[in-house]
Formats: structure tokens, C-alpha cells, sequence
């Protein structure tokens, strides 16, 4: 049992030391920067985040290329005379990997509106693992 206590002491100044040590090296900037970066309540939970789509635009539209297949995989709106015009929303979800929840419109010459729900499973460090989790037409409407 004193074993065990003087070892979780031993762990507990040993964390301690480090941050003193980093603190009087100067890198107490990387020790604060370290801890900016811990996630929110709804972020570490799981939750649904919702993404600004000039964000995920500017940093990868192949998220959009892969949703766009997988519509026009199962649905083939372009057989009606639909194409892509926009992403309406997008939502992000950490898991062991990352889940991208896209809302993608498309829209025909009539004025005829269709929205499509797709999730997509993305893997950045093992891209086999990448998969369409749902891809469903949400609503259609005519203007």
C-alpha cells in the first residue's frame, strides 16, 4: 500500500516538475496554447457541431465531392434535370474519425427544389475506412 501511495506521489510531482520546467524555459506559451485547444462540453461529448461552409470550403471540398457522389449514386437527380447549386449546412461530429453531416441542394430549371441529407464517415489517416452513412432526400419543393 505505501508502494502504491509514494508511486502516485512520485507521478503527481513529476507532472508538477514539468510544468515548472516548462514555465522556466520560457515555453509557457506551448503549455497555454496546449490548453486552448481542449474541447468544449458539446465538443468532448460527442456532440454536433455546426461548421461555417466558407470554413470546410476553403479547407476541403472534397467533403462536397464525396456527398455529391453519393447522391448522385443513389438518387441521380440529373436524370430530372437537377444539379448541384449549394451546401445549406453543414455539422461536424468527432469520433474516431470525423462525421460530416451535409445538407446539399439541388435544383432544376422548373424551379423545383430537392434537399439531400448526407453523412459521411471520414478517416484522414486510414482512408479505406472512409463511408457514406446516410444519404437521404430530405424535402422537394416548387417555387
Amino acid at each position: 500500500m505505501r508502494q502504491i501511495i509514494a508511486l502516485v506521489l512520485l507521478a503527481t510531482l513529476a507532472s508538477a516538475s514539468l510544468e515548472t520546467i516548462m514555465l522556466r524555459k520560457g515555453l509557457g506559451k506551448e503549455l497555454k496554447d496546449k490548453k486552448k485547444i481542449t474541447p468544449t462540453k458539446t465538443e468532448a461529448a460527442g456532440g454536433w457541431t455546426p461548421l461555417p461552409n466558407d470554413k470546410l470550403l476553403s479547407a476541403n471540398d472534397d467533403i462536397v465531392i464525396q456527398a455529391e457522389a453519393a447522391v448522385n449514386t443513389k438518387y441521380n437527380p440529373q436524370a430530372n434535370g437537377f444539379t448541384f447549386k449549394r451546401v445549406l449546412a453543414i455539422q461536424t461530429q468527432v469520433v474516431a474519425g470525423v462525421n460530416y453531416d451535409l445538407y446539399l441542394e439541388y435544383t432544376n430549371s422548373e424551379g423545383q427544389i430537392q434537399v439531400y441529407d448526407v453523412i459521411l464517415y471520414i478517416v484522414p489517416w486510414n482512408p479505406s475506412a472512409n463511408q457514406v452513412v446516410k444519404c437521404n432526400l430530405v424535402d422537394q419543393v416548387s417555387i
